[in-house]
C-alpha cells in the first residue's frame, strides 16, 4: 500500500456558467451539484478575472462552501486587454500588476489558497525581451503572494496559444530565480503534450524541482476530456506519476477544464457549429453533460490508478 493521500478533483466554474465572471451562486451550486462529483475532497474552481469583484465572488464561495465544495481560484485577463508585445513600460506593468492583485484579492475573499490560470503572462515584454519587467512583476506578486499565503501558480500553455511560459524549460528557471515558496508553476497535461518529449517526465521534473502548485485536465480542442489528444492511455500515466510522487499532500488538487459553448469564439473552438447559437438553457444542457463526460473520464482513470497502487 502506497502511503500517498487521494488528490482532490473538481471542475472550473466557467465550464458551466459560460462567462468571464461567476454566475448567481445558488445557480452554480445546482449546476455543479447535478455533476454527482464524488471523492472525500470536492472542488470548484472559481473564474477571478480584474473585473470581478471580491465582495460578490465572497458571497458565492460562502454558497459553495456550504455545499461541502473547496474552492480554487483560476486568474485570468481577456486578450483583448493584452498591451502591444513592444510597447510595454512600467506604467503598463505596474497596471499588470493591479490586475493580478484583484485576482489575490478574490482568492482571499472565497478563503481560497491556490490560483492558477495565465494570470500574468498576458501583459507584452513581461514575457519577452531581457526579463526585467518579469522578474519585477513576479517579484512584487510573490511579496504579496508571502504575506497574503496564496499559492500562485504561473500555467504553462502551449506556443500556439501564448507566447512565453509554454514548457518546463522556459518555465522553471524562471520560477526558480523568483525563490519564492509562493510562487509555483501549474500544469496541463494537454498543452504539456505538444512541448514536452514525456510528460510523466515533465511532470515528475516539476514535482522532484517542488514548484508544481496546480494541474488542469482539459483538451487542447476544448472539448470533452478524450475527444482530443487527451485519452486514457495518456492521462493515466500522468495521473499516476502524481499520485507516485505524493501529488496531494500539500493540499494540491486536478481541475477538470471544459468549455461553455457560449465560450468557443474566445478559445478558438469550431467542432459544435450551431450549439453557440442556442438557447441558453440549451447551452447549460450541453455543458453540464460535457462536464459530467469529462469528470467521470478523469475520476475512472485515477481510480484505476489508486486501485493498481493500493493506494488507502
Amino acid at each position: 500500500m502506497i502511503d500517498n493521500p487521494r488528490f482532490g478533483l473538481g471542475v472550473v466554474s466557467f465550464a458551466l456558467n459560460g462567462q468571464f465572471d461567476n454566475p448567481e451562486p445558488n445557480t452554480l451550486v445546482e449546476k455543479v451539484n447535478g455533476l454527482e462529483i464524488p471523492g472525500e475532497r470536492r472542488f470548484i474552481e472559481l473564474l477571478a478575472m480584474p473585473t470581478t469583484q471580491p465582495g460578490n465572488i465572497e458571497k458565492i464561495a460562502k454558497v459553495i462552501k456550504d455545499a461541502n465544495y473547496g474552492i480554487t481560484i483560476c486568474g485570468f485577463r481577456p486578450g483583448e486587454k493584452t498591451p502591444d508585445m513592444m510597447s510595454a513600460d512600467m506604467d503598463e506593468v505596474n497596471r499588470a500588476l493591479a490586475d493580478v492583485y484583484v485576482i489575490m484579492d478574490c482568492a482571499k475573499a472565497a478563503g481560497a489558497t491556490r490560483v492558477g490560470g495565465p494570470w500574468i503572462r498576458n501583459h507584452g515584454n513581461l514575457t519577452v525581451g531581457d526579463g526585467r519587467y518579469l522578474e519585477y512583476a513576479l517579484g512584487e506578486v510573490a511579496k504579496r503572494a508571502e504575506e497574503m499565503k496564496i499559492y500562485m501558480c504561473m500555467e504553462m500553455l502551449n506556443a500556439f496559444e501564448m507566447r512565453g511560459f509554454n514548457n518546463l524549460d522556459t518555465t522553471l528557471p524562471i520560477i526558480e530565480k523568483v525563490g519564492s515558496n509562493y510562487v509555483l508553476v501549474h500544469m496541463d497535461p494537454a498543452h504539456s503534450l505538444r512541448e514536452e518529449r514525456s510528460i510523466t517526465d515533465a511532470a515528475e521534473r516539476l514535482y522532484t524541482s517542488g514548484k508544481f502548485g496546480h494541474a488542469h485536465i482539459s483538451e487542447l480542442g476544448r472539448g470533452p476530456i478524450g475527444s482530443g489528444i487527451l485519452g486514457g492511455e495518456k492521462l493515466a500515466p500522468f495521473l499516476g506519476t502524481l499520485a507516485r510522487l505524493g501529488y496531494g499532500r500539500k493540499g494540491e488538487v486536478a481541475i477538470v477544464e471544459v468549455f461553455h459553448p457560449s465560450m468557443y469564439d474566445a478559445v478558438k473552438r469550431v467542432d459544435t457549429v450551431g450549439i453557440a447559437q442556442k438557447s441558453p438553457a440549451e447551452q447549460d444542457a450541453f455543458a453540464l453533460n460535457e462536464a459530467k463526460q469529462s469528470f467521470q473520464v478523469v475520476r475512472t482513470a485515477y481510480q484505476a490508478v489508486c486501485d493498481s497502487m493500493n493506494m488507502r
